[in-house]
């Protein structure tokens, strides 16, 4: 690889240079396939790194050169099962087997965890990402799409949405259950100390939550109209939300009230999968 490659744990003095790394190599590869970038400012990309950096729960791992910070990885480890990324190497590195030096080294941080799987989703599009995760043990488990546009603010018959609660989290956590096989109490939590999570009602009881109808947010559903609900709601989407592919009726329906796709995208796991069993939305993470 020309050089030494020294792989350390981050800190907060690392964001501001791992998110330069970051918005460069993902607006790279975006205008290389002729689709916009994941990222939509170099300082909301900061603010993430910087988040996820000093967030409890989270691992980072970050590669240097010579003195000099190359790429990163990072890993969700709040809930049972973990979710890895954004991984990213400076443009004039890549292909050089630091990307895979990052990847495996967040892997095997997860599975000397024991975290039930590990999910990651990707750029259909970028192809050398797709084919290494494949070759570290990934497997392709769904289709996504980024869907954007503005908010579509209408009201879903019988079904209301409200903030969510720290009393919620026991309702909620069950909505994630009977869809995912597990729950995702950590991250809703956090997510309801600062404000971002919904619920959404139905004769009284929760049939559904989101923690932000964006990249960063995940939302689980008893059923479509509940989703539907959740999606109407959102005051906006960020550079966007993911939606599975193979709900067709949601997706009809954001096409039908003006939303778009915008970018493939690929969700894949490694170790135990459980097929989801109602309608959601992942995170970029999983």
């Amino acid at each position: 690889m020309g050089g030494d490659i020294l792989l350390r744990t981050g800190q907060i003095a690392d964001a501001e240079p791992c998110a330069k790394i970051c918005f460069e190599a993902f607006e790279e590869v975006a205008k290389e396939h002729n689709f916009p970038t994941d990222m939509p400012t170099r300082e909301i990309t900061s603010k993430i790194f910087t988040f996820m950096i000093s967030q409890p729960g989270y691992y980072s791992v970050i590669a240097e050169k010579d003195g000099k910070i190359i790429g990163s990885n990072f890993l969700d480890g709040r809930d049972t099962t973990a979710g890895i990324g954004p991984l990213s190497v400076e443009p004039n590195e890549q292909n050089k087997g630091v990307g895979r030096l990052l990847m495996q080294d967040a892997v095997d941080h997860a599975l000397e965890k024991n975290f039930q799987g590990i999910r990651l989703v990707t750029a259909t599009f970028h192809n050398r990402a797709v084919g290494l995760y494949s070759k570290i043990g990934f497997i392709v488990r769904e289709q996504l799409s980024a869907v954007h546009g503005s908010p579509i603010e209408r009201d879903i018959p019988e079904c209301h949405v409200r903030r969510a609660v720290f009393a919620d989290l026991e309702e909620c956590n069950k909505v994630c259950l009977r869809v995912h096989g597990y729950d995702r109490g950590s991250e809703l939590r956090d997510s309801i100390s600062r404000g971002k999570a919904v619920v959404v009602g139905r004769e009284g009881r929760i049939s559904g939550y989101s923690t932000g109808v964006s990249y960063a947010g995940h939302s689980a559903a008893v059923t479509n109209q509940d989703l539907k609900a959740l999606i109407s709601a959102a005051p906006s989407f960020g550079i966007g939300f993911l939606l599975p592919m193979r709900n067709n009726e949601v997706l009809h329906w954001c096409l039908d009230n003006g939303l778009r796709l915008v970018r493939p995208m690929t969700l894949m796991s490694m170790g135990p999968y459980t097929e989801p069993k109602g309608p959601f939305l992942p995170s970029i993470l999983y």
